[in-house]
């Protein structure tokens, strides 16, 4: 059905960052960024962090950008591959670039294991011709415990930042299928704030552009009748 298949689709991305966030790499360079910012310990460690997230996004052309963002949202440490060939590499620290993050706040007060998932949001493709810059993504964040000898249960979070589109695709191929199984059928699909992300009787709405724009049609002012019955 079309829940379970975006179930299974959102699970695989929780799945890949919880194991990224357990591994011993990302815990012994949590532990370091707690005791330095400079040093053979911190860069070794940063060196094997950096090759897995390269790792990652190599073998998933949908994962955009993989981070690590410290307790008071500097990101220290990301790999970003937007045009699905080659990853990028950044060990330099960018202080308090992701301060305001909503997904970083509830993460740092997750347990170690709980992912948190933005909606659909839009970010800036530097490398990308001005049209084609805006990149639609979702942000999947996961806590990241340094060892016992600390206090602190949380030292920072991975990121990962994974394409929308090919989950819109999903959705709506997944969405046709079940409504052309019964004729007369309409599905609509709305993220939690209402907003129409799929609707079967309107195949042609380019919904990413919709919402960079800021244009995406409520469920309640779109079809009223239809959200009175939710």
């Amino acid at each position: 059905t079309l829940v379970q298949a975006v179930s299974a689709e959102l699970q695989q991305y929780s799945d890949d960052l919880t194991i990224l966030a357990n591994e011993r790499d990302a815990r012994d360079f949590a532990r370091e960024t707690l005791l330095s910012s400079s040093g053979a310990s911190i860069d070794a460690t940063q060196t094997r962090l950096l090759g897995d997230f390269t790792s990652l996004l190599q073998q998933n052309p949908d994962y955009l950008v993989a981070r690590y963002v410290t307790f008071n949202g500097s990101v220290w440490t990301e790999v970003s591959n937007f045009d699905g060939s080659t990853p990028r590499v950044n060990r330099n620290i960018q202080p308090g670039a992701l301060t305001s993050d909503p997904t970083l706040e509830e993460s740092l007060a997750n347990a170690p294991g709980q992912v948190a998932t933005s909606d659909i949001t839009f970010q800036l493709n530097p490398y990308a011709p001005i049209l084609d810059r805006l990149v639609p993504y979702i942000r999947f964040s996961a806590p990241v415990a340094p060892d016992s000898s600390f206090d602190a249960n949380v030292a920072g979070v991975i990121q990962l930042d994974v394409k929308a589109g090919p989950l819109i695709d999903l959705i709506a191929e997944r969405a046709n299928e079940q409504a052309a199984r019964l004729n007369g059928r309409r599905i609509l699909v709305a993220n939690a704030e209402g907003r129409i992300l799929y609707d079967t009787a309107n195949p042609e709405l380019d919904v990413l552009r919709e919402l960079a724009l800021r244009q995406s049609p409520l469920i309640t002012d779109a079809y009223p009748a239809a959200a009175a019955l939710l």
